[in-house]
């Protein structure tokens, strides 16, 4: 609905008082005469042009520009008919007119307004909001670059003057919403996707769209959001190693995926050092391995072959098959650092043995751990000593960790 109020606008813009009080009075009575809550009752003002319809407001005041207001009403569906009658009686209402008048008059008085404050109820109309796109899916466009393809369905517009659509991508990671590049400017009406660009790599996202109208009380709520999307980037198998595989360096394929693992493969008759390479924001670890002849040593597997005490009983040796890294939480560069936490490497049965204090340190070849135990260590001959699953391994970190449980001598 369209009300006219003879206040001059640049009055009305200079008095943030007299601006709130008025709306407060004029949603007050736009809610009981529909029976709504004042928190579904929009106003905005602007200066007032021709006003439609039946009635036309004095387009000037003595002081200049009159002021127009623009009431929009939410109304639920279920509702509609009972509120029909009243929503009729709103085009043209003279009593409302009065009524908005008779509320505003008192607030206008100490403005010098009293004698313009006859109010003009121009038109009304009930109109349909859009529906909530619908289907809203996102998938990423390629493991390599932080790009998602968003896409959705649109439903009926109604009384909406289709203007654009309005896409929000939600960084399931950091909880913010965002307006996504490459997904602004939705004006074509039949165009019902965009290509998200711009995305943090290695996060999780989802997507809601809704329909922008010329007229945005017709605006529609948000759809719900998409299911969520993973944005990565993948790594390259690797190149310019000899005797691979036929079919490439990597049983994955060209790509790996971001947090995926590179199976590396080799040629008939050879075997790959290391096994595994960890794909992680695009970097492989290691960033290359070696086809090895079948009778060189495997490196990829560092057996745990043996555990014996020294002479004093104050120092536990720990032997591998095969030199050795600590890694706790993949992928990560091959240390020069032979120092380890004891807590990290050790299974916690044997762990809580050691006693306080206890240390731990590889030798300068990393095919032996050396543990100093602490005071009150409880470890005796014969108690198993079992290492943490994933966290010792070959040559450089892999994904094949060290393995086995000798009992202790």
């Amino acid at each position: 609905s369209d009300v006219g109020l003879g206040i001059p606008y640049e009055s009305w813009r200079a008095d943030a008082a007299l601006r709130e009080a008025v709306i407060s009075e004029m949603r007050a009575i736009y809610a009981k005469k529909l029976d709504v809550a004042t928190d579904d009752v929009t106003i905005t003002a602007s200066e007032a042009e021709a006003l439609e319809d039946r009635r036309r407001l004095d387009q000037r005041t003595a002081f200049g520009a009159s002021t127009k207001f623009e009431i929009v009403v939410r109304l639920q569906a279920s509702s509609l008919e009972s509120q029909h009658s009243a929503i009729e009686t709103l085009d043209g209402d003279e009593d409302l007119g009065e009524e908005v008048s008779a509320a505003v008059a008192p607030l206008l008085e100490t403005s010098g307004f009293l004698s313009q404050t006859k109010a003009v109820v121009a038109k009304s109309k009930l109109r349909t909001i859009a529906l909530a796109p619908t289907s809203v899916a996102a998938q990423a466009v390629d493991m390599l670059t932080p790009v998602a393809h968003v896409t959705w369905s649109l439903q009926a517009v109604n009384d909406c003057a289709f203007a654009a659509y309005s896409v929000l991508g939600h960084d399931k990671t950091t909880g913010v919403s965002f307006v996504p590049e490459g997904c602004t400017h939705l004006m074509d009406f039949a165009e019902t996707s965009c290509t998200a660009t711009e995305l943090s790599p290695g996060r999780q996202y989802t997507f809601t769209v809704s329909v922008l109208c010329a007229n945005p009380e017709c605006n529609s709520a948000s759809s719900t959001q998409s299911p969520s999307t993973y944005v990565g980037i993948g790594c390259p198998a690797p190149t310019g190693i000899s005797d691979v595989a036929a079919s490439g360096a990597c049983q994955e394929g060209d790509m790996v995926p971001d947090q995926g693992v590179c199976t590396t493969a080799c040629g008939e008759g050879l075997h790959p050092s290391p096994r595994a390479l960890a794909c992680v924001a695009g970097v492989l670890t290691p960033a290359n391995f070696s086809c090895l002849s079948l009778d060189a040593p495997e490196e990829a597997l560092p057996e745990l072959t043996g555990a014996e005490f020294t002479e004093d009983f104050t120092t536990i040796s720990l032997t591998f098959r095969y030199s050795v890294y600590f890694c706790e939480a993949p992928p990560c560069d091959a240390s020069d650092d032979l120092d380890v936490p004891c807590e990290g490497v050790l299974a916690a049965e044997a762990l809580s043995k050691l006693g306080t204090g206890s240390q731990c340190a590889l030798s300068e070849n990393r095919v032996a751990l050396s543990v100093t135990l602490g005071s009150g260590a409880t470890i005796v001959p014969g108690d198993e000593v079992v290492t943490r699953a994933g966290v010792l391994f070959s040559a450089a970190p892999t994904s094949s960790d060290a393995t086995g449980a000798p009992s202790l001598t």
